[in-house]
């Protein structure tokens, strides 16, 4: 069970990261693959979606005095990991899981310097 939340985490990392890409570049040619036929196109859309529907519970919206940011939940006491520009000089956040409307303070628990992570508590 371990395994398979660190590889949705991973997962729901590397699909931030290509939407990231996609927002900042000018030209998505280099970031949408490109299919002969449309099976083969229909069957990634398939897999996308799955791995979507997969994550997408694991993904939070954060709001700090300075800003907003995204973040994974990391495990199952609830800890989200976040990079370093979302959290900028701030100790108190609000955040909301994709799939909801509620949101739920945290706050800001350490960091891991070499890969600007940021770790946040959502409480009790």
């Amino acid at each position: 069970m371990c395994r398979q939340r660190v590889l949705v985490t991973l997962a729901t990392l590397v699909i931030v990261l290509l939407t990231a890409l996609d927002c900042t570049s000018s030209t998505t040619d280099s970031v949408i693959p490109q299919f002969g036929d449309a099976g083969s196109a229909h069957a990634l859309e398939q897999d996308f979606t799955q791995v979507v529907r997969a994550t997408l519970p694991s993904v939070v919206e954060i709001v700090s005095p300075s800003g907003l940011g995204s973040g994974v939940i990391l495990d199952d006491n609830g800890d989200i990991v976040t990079n370093a520009h979302v959290v900028g000089k701030s100790a108190s956040f609000e955040v909301r899981p994709a799939t909801g409307t509620r949101q739920f303070p945290a706050t800001f628990v350490g960091s891991y310097v070499p890969a600007q992570h940021q770790f946040l508590d959502p409480g009790s």
